[in-house]
């Protein structure tokens, strides 16, 4: 497995500094702990990535099996998963998408390609490999140039560019063309709240928070928002894109960034341990964090103070992603350990049945 620049070391320490987690109180039946928490593929380490689809009935995970060099689907009709689907790749897939008209778009490294599957019953037919120009990390789709189709926007497993794949009229994509970016931005997000789609991310190499402006017709412009001492490894941002909150690797802490305010004002989020690796919103604004064996919850009071709690997971969580998987109305949690043994999922109500945790002084 191989990590950018100067960070394989970090991630280890990371690891290294985690408690080994306490048993929620929630999960104090046996029942009660396979209802609410599953693992999905068991036996298949090194899930870097997915992406949930769902519709009024059921929903589909799609989830990258990183070392196997394989995409699999599974169908969730409440919280019964069943495996419905598994395609092979060329070495380390990284990351999926579902795309709007129901295909699923898969950042292959070794093809330095996306490739575009379509599901079909219990069998992932493949459609197209689109040209990147790199390695590619992680694979967002949006209109960006406004043409009423979706276009697909590739990161880059290392370097300094993005790759802008227009959607076509016949529903295929065009190869790549390059767009500048910062150093290594693994987990690149939409930034609403503008006319056009933009883009926001942690970039890894060069420690910024950077933001891509959409000034149309494809020309998608970088700018450093902030740079910070310890690595940004993932970013959520709120539905009116004026907040944005940044897990730093080492940090000691998250922080919370106001992006209406230049220049944007920073406020530490206190970390039970060394640093966070993912990060999530849920829709009642409780933050997710992603550690190792564990996920943190938290919400913030308007007077400043932090209550925090803990859910446990299998591996290493990094992406996370809030979803309503078994459609009852509550959020749930997908899990996409980019070390472990799984996907984990935790079924809501998350907050009720996470463990309380306090915030140690690290100094």
């Amino acid at each position: 497995m191989r990590y950018s620049t100067g960070f394989f070391i970090p991630l280890l320490l990371l690891a290294a500094c985690a408690q080994e987690p306490p048993v929620p109180s929630a999960a104090s039946s046996p029942g009660a702990t396979e209802t609410m928490h599953r693992v999905l593929e068991a036996d298949q380490r090194s899930i870097w990535g997915g992406d949930v689809r769902c519709d009024a009935s059921s929903c589909l995970l799609a989830a990258v099996l990183h070392t196997k060099g394989a995409v699999a689907v599974w169908r969730f009709a409440g919280r019964a998963p069943v495996r419905v689907a598994e395609a092979g790749t060329n070495y380390h897939p990284d990351h999926a998408r579902w795309l709007a008209d129901g295909r699923l778009a898969v950042a292959v490294e070794a093809g330095a390609s996306i490739d575009v599957f379509r599901l079909q019953g219990d069998a992932l037919l493949r459609e197209q490999q689109v040209p990147v120009g790199f390695p590619p990390r992680a694979v967002i789709a949006a209109d960006f140039d406004g043409d009423g189709r979706e276009d697909l926007i590739a990161a880059p497993y290392s370097g300094k560019a993005l790759s802008w794949m227009p959607g076509r009229a016949d529903g295929a994509f065009a190869a790549g063309t390059p767009i500048p970016s910062c150093a290594t931005p693994w987990h690149v997000k939409l930034l609403p709240g503008a006319e056009r789609p933009g883009l926001i991310a942690g970039c890894l190499d060069d420690k910024t928070l950077t933001v891509w402006d959409n000034l149309g017709g494809g020309r998608l412009v970088p700018r450093t928002v902030l740079r910070f001492d310890p690595v940004p490894r993932d970013v959520a941002v709120s539905p009116d894109g004026r907040t944005a909150w940044v897990a730093l690797e080492l940090g000691g802490h998250g922080a919370k960034v106001d992006l209406s305010r230049t220049p944007p004002a920073v406020t530490p989020v206190p970390a039970p341990s060394r640093g966070y690796v993912a990060v999530d919103l849920m829709s009642d604004g409780t933050l997710v964090w992603g550690e190792d064996r564990r996920v943190i919850l938290q919400r913030m009071a308007a007077d400043g103070t932090v209550e925090t709690r803990m859910l446990p997971v299998s591996g290493f969580a990094t992406p996370l992603q809030v979803a309503d998987l078994d459609r009852d109305g509550v959020e749930d949690l997908v899990v996409y350990n980019s070390t472990g043994k799984g996907v984990d999922v935790w079924f809501g109500p998350l907050w009720e049945q996470a463990h309380p945790l306090p915030i140690e002084d690290k100094k």
